[in-house]
């Protein structure tokens, strides 16, 4: 098992992904963000590598999570998030907290917004983002997307990711 004192190898579960994106939903409504615009929710960076590494039983390996990067895609959208996210508290205890999450007792979530111009399917409309996205989206494009939300997603490896997790 990686030892990173601030990383948490708990293994990150479909039900949890269920409980974040609920947080994630509320906290959009705090900031008045359309919801009813919003086309999915998903887990990206090294929260997405965990989960996947979870999945295949080996939660215990690099990267492990230091925090809940989330990327929510909406058909309309007055602003984009740019390099600062919106913040949240994931209350998901098992998890713990890390140093950097400030004021919060659990890990944080990060949640960027963007817009996106949906196609004939979420998972087609979440791979163009990937693939043609430039600056931020390039950089997130490096690792793996995992649906959160809707439901139907939950779970499901929706980008692959173009570079592979750091040993």
């Amino acid at each position: 098992m990686s030892d990173h004192p601030d990383r948490s190898y708990e293994t990150l579960t479909y039900d949890d992904l269920g409980r974040l994106s609920e947080r994630v939903i509320g906290r959009l409504r705090e900031k008045e963000k359309p919801i009813g615009k919003l086309i999915c929710i998903g887990l990206i960076q090294n929260g997405a590598r965990h989960y996947l590494n979870s999945q295949k039983g080996e939660p215990g390996i690099k990267p492990g999570l230091h925090d809940f990067d989330v990327l929510c895609l909406f058909s309309e959208l007055a602003t984009e998030t740019r390099q600062r996210a919106i913040s949240a508290e994931s209350k998901l205890d098992k998890f713990g907290a890390c140093r950097e999450c400030g004021r919060y007792r659990t890990r944080k979530i990060d949640i960027f917004c963007k817009r996106l111009a949906p196609t004939n399917s979420i998972e087609a409309s979440v791979a163009s983002y990937f693939e043609n996205g430039k600056g931020w989206a390039q950089r997130a494009a490096e690792g793996p997307c995992i649906g959160m939300w809707p439901n139907e997603l939950r779970g499901k490896e929706l980008w692959r990711g173009t570079k592979p997790a750091k040993a």
